[in-house]
C-alpha cells in the first residue's frame, strides 16, 4: 500500500463489523475457491452461511454470496427444518429490499413451512421475528395462493424443483443495480 490513505501507514485495513471467523473463511475461499464443510447443519452452520453471504453482498464478491448460497439452499434441503428467527432476523437487519437472501427465506417458508411455526402456542407472546419478514411471508402467499391460484402441496414441488441458482448474484453488473449505484462509479 503506496499512497496517501490512513491503510498505507498503518499496513492495516480495517473491516468494520466483519468476524474473524468469516474473514477467515473468505481468505480460505480465495485460495480454494470452496467453503468449509461442516460435519452436521445446524442453527450456528446455518448463521455462518448467511453471515458469509452478507460479507460478500457487503464488498460485492458475487462468485463467494453464490458459494455460500449454495451451501446454505443444500443445508435447508437436506434437513427440513425452518431456520431459527435469529437467523431471520440477522438476515433482515443486514440485507437491502429485494434481497435474494431474503427471497430464499420467504419461499423457504411459504413452499416448506409455516409463518405459525414461528409461534409459540404455549407462549402468551410470540418469538420476535423482524415484521418485515411477515409481512412480506404475507403478501407472497397472497401473491401465490390468490393470484397464482397455487395450493401447498404445488408449492413444496415448486421449492423441491428449484435449484439454488435461483437465488445466484449472476453478474457483478446485478449486485451494482441493486444498490441503486451507476455502475461506472465501481467498475
Amino acid at each position: 500500500m503506496r499512497n496517501a490513505c490512513a491503510e498505507s501507514e498503518s499496513d492495516t485495513v480495517l473491516l468494520p463489523n466483519v468476524e474473524t471467523a468469516t474473514f477467515q473463511e473468505f481468505f480460505t475461499w480465495l485460495y480454494l475457491r470452496q467453503l468449509s464443510e461442516p460435519l452436521k447443519t445446524t442453527g450456528a452452520e446455518r448463521m455462518r452461511l448467511v453471515k458469509l453471504w452478507v460479507f460478500a453482498e457487503t464488498y460485492i464478491v458475487p462468485e463467494f454470496q453464490n458459494a455460500a448460497l449454495d451451501a446454505l439452499h443444500k443445508s435447508l434441503d437436506k434437513h427440513d427444518s425452518m431456520p431459527a428467527p435469529s437467523v431471520i432476523n440477522y438476515v433482515y437487519e443486514n440485507t437491502i429490499y429485494r434481497s435474494p437472501l431474503r427471497k430464499l427465506f420467504i419461499d423457504l417458508v411459504l413452499e416448506h413451512g409455516s409463518i405459525t411455526s414461528y409461534f409459540d402456542p404455549a407462549k402468551v407472546r410470540p418469538t420476535p421475528i423482524d415484521a418485515d419478514f411477515c409481512q412480506e411471508v404475507l403478501f407472497n402467499y397472497a401473491l401465490r395462493y390468490e393470484d397464482e391460484g397455487l395450493n401447498k402441496t404445488q408449492m413444496e414441488k415448486a421449492w423441491d424443483s428449484r435449484e439454488s441458482c435461483h437465488y445466484h448474484v449472476h453478474n457483478v453488473k446485478d449486485t451494482v443495480a441493486s444498490l441503486d449505484i451507476p455502475s461506472k462509479n465501481l467498475i
